[in-house]
């Protein structure tokens, strides 16, 4: 018992710490690394999750290949443009490869490839284009502290049951629960936004050209109203993100997605709310930013 929390906790911090330097680095080459590596561990495990034989073929490597240099190429250049070039090169080398395999269904695997881009590859694209290193650090924050709330108002007092058939244990106590460790973390957020030390540590932005104070100094003005809200929708989207890939789990039979990360699962089980709420996030950042200027 003791040598499982001890491997689960060392596993958690190693997890916390190498995100915490993808924020500190925000833009540069050390985050590019992490969230490439996220990518490539997630993707792997998507498609031995939903192939036929739970194992790797050729276009499954050749999907990672095309979507891991299609990151580090198109990062910086915007998300639509990132995914959509990223997915037609998928489509079209994964269809071509399709004549030639002979297999027996091959809308099916052409569809999957082209879901796991959709699944992991566009939210991994969006990590990189917050408005900066301090909103993506949030970002996660939220989803970590409302899964923690979650957790223990469900743990402490939780009765009627949300998705029973797909999630036994969550109940609406403890996403209520969540949702108000989630506003909790939005408030720190506005608290904290205008914080020298914050300034100084995270407020990178992912922007080709430079990293600039200005724009940090503009991000400033997100109002309490806007932090709440940014945090209600990242809960919200989370939780179904969680639910989303439990029924995947669920379908496919299996507890978790991978064991990359000793006493956590795999890369989906630990991304699978942040996955999901991403793409919906990083819309309403950029609206409360614009419409902030």
């Amino acid at each position: 018992m003791l040598k499982n929390f001890i491997i689960r906790a060392l596993s958690g911090l190693t997890y916390a710490a190498l995100m915490l330097s993808a924020f500190a680095y925000y833009g540069k080459v050390w985050s590019f690394i992490v969230f490439a590596l996220i990518l490539i561990l997630a993707l792997r495990e998507f498609y031995e999750l939903t192939s036929e034989n739970k194992r790797l073929e050729l276009p499954h490597y050749v999907a990672i290949v095309l979507g891991t240099v299609s990151f580090c190429l198109l990062a910086n250049e915007g998300v639509l443009l990132g995914f959509v070039v990223s997915t037609v090169l998928a489509f079209t080398t994964v269809s071509i490869m399709e004549l030639f395999r002979k297999k027996n269904n091959p809308i099916n695997n052409i569809g999957l490839t082209v879901m796991g881009y959709v699944y992991v590859l566009l939210p991994v694209f969006c990590f990189m284009n917050f408005t900066s290193a301090y909103l993506l650090l949030f970002f996660f924050v939220m989803i970590w502290g409302s899964d923690t709330g979650a957790y223990l108002v469900g743990m402490c007092i939780g009765k009627h049951k949300m998705f029973e058939r797909i999630s036994p244990k969550k109940t609406w106590e403890g996403f209520f629960g969540g949702l108000a460790f989630a506003l909790a973390v939005g408030y720190i957020a506005y608290l904290l936004q205008s914080n020298e030390w914050m300034r100084n540590m995270f407020g990178g932005f992912c922007y080709s050209e430079s990293v600039t104070v200005n724009c940090y100094e503009r991000f400033e003005s997100f109002t309490l109203c806007q932090w709440l809200a940014l945090s209600a929708v990242v809960f919200c989207l989370g939780t179904l993100g969680d639910l989303v890939e439990s029924l995947f789990k669920r379908h496919l039979g299996v507890k978790d997605s991978g064991n990359i990360m000793p006493g956590h699962g795999g890369m989906l089980d630990r991304f699978d709310s942040a996955f999901f709420a991403a793409p919906v996030a990083l819309i309403i950042a950029k609206i409360f930013f614009l419409s902030n200027c």
